[in-house]
């Protein structure tokens, strides 16, 4: 998108109905968004746009800002600069309630104006993660860690979403640099872990688990998960070995006691 093109895409971003699908088709028929802003409404509908877009164009937009249509989309910029860290907030809002739609639409014009504001940055991604549209989340992602390259949050978000999109290589990859950069980040390396586990990659999750030794917290509960691996994978003898290791850490463990158990009733 070119740089004159970004206040022609705020300002057909404030059109309910216009998502990523219509901008491409937009900028597909008419050449740039600037063409399609000046273009008849017949032309736009034959663009793709519905009747209701195109009234919301013609009738409310301009009129919202009280100029033509040719120079509204000029006011909805300096208007938006103003107000995106409300749209950032909002945007935080509706993750939290996990209207996941709503939050990217407000974030996504927040970051139009703040693109080095990691914190939109991350929660675009994770809007992205969480309507399934990994693809767009690992861009996301990707973009993030060529900024910040030492943000280890990055590296394991990313692994989690490699997983998500069954880039299973991908992701062991990416999660050691994340390791590597903050070895201490216990609940990370076991979130990625279990994401390995529940889509039912063993080695990769058994891997994973083991590099949570280094952060040097909760040996028991480690033990316990990689135990709940050869489990999955049908080793018992290696799986009951590894609960037994880890009530010796903890022998107050009762997820580790509970499984023993039932290893000495089998």
């Amino acid at each position: 998108m070119s740089r004159q093109d970004i206040k022609y895409w705020v300002g057909f971003s404030l059109i309910p109905g216009i998502g990523r699908v219509k901008f491409s088709q937009l900028e597909n028929y008419f050449g740039s968004l600037e063409n399609a802003w000046k273009a008849s409404s017949a032309d736009l509908k034959q663009a793709g746009l519905d009747n209701i877009s195109i009234d919301e164009y013609r009738g409310g937009l301009g009129m919202a800002f009280g100029y033509e249509d040719e120079i509204a989309p000029a006011k909805t910029l300096h208007t938006f600069a103003k107000t995106h860290p409300a749209l950032k907030l909002i945007g935080g809002i509706y993750g939290k309630m996990k209207d996941y739609r709503k939050a990217f639409e407000n974030l996504r014009i927040a970051a139009m104006f703040s693109p080095r504001d990691k914190k939109i940055r991350h929660n675009m991604a994770l809007a992205y993660y969480d309507l399934g549209e990994y693809q767009y989340a690992i861009e996301q992602y990707k973009k993030i860690l060529n900024v910040w390259p030492q943000d280890p949050k990055g590296y394991y978000q990313l692994a989690r979403t490699y997983i998500k999109d069954k880039q299973y290589d991908n992701a062991v990859t990416i999660v050691k640099k994340g390791i590597k950069l903050d070895p201490k980040a216990f609940e990370d390396i076991l979130k990625v872990g279990d994401l390995f586990l529940k889509e039912k990659q063993y080695p990769q999750a058994r891997e994973v688990y083991a590099q949570a030794f280094g952060a040097k917290q909760r040996a028991d509960l480690v033990h316990f998960k990689i135990g709940m691996v050869y489990l999955k994978m049908g080793d018992t003898l290696n799986a009951r070995e590894e609960f037994q290791k880890g009530l010796a850490i903890n022998p107050k463990n009762d997820q580790l006691k509970k499984k023993l158990k039932e290893f000495l009733s089998s």
